[in-house]
């Protein structure tokens, strides 16, 4: 995958998965969330999870517990 900016990554973590983000302004809450956006993230995160740049991004215990 390459290095990415932690800017980036920051970006897909906080506006993920809107379909526009206005500078300045935020999210457009008119066109609200969708699906290719939320698709764009996932595989970006998929990607970053498997990264070694982001190793200190992930949680501490990766193994969900018994129920």
């Amino acid at each position: 995958m390459g290095t990415v900016p932690q800017a980036y990554f920051s970006f897909i973590m906080d506006y993920a998965p809107y379909f526009h983000y206005i500078p300045g302004t935020g999210v457009d809450t008119e066109w609200g969330r969708g699906p290719a956006p939320a698709a764009h993230a996932i595989d970006f995160l998929n990607e970053a999870y498997q990264s070694p740049q982001f190793e200190s991004e992930k949680p501490s215990s990766t193994s969900p517990t018994a129920a």
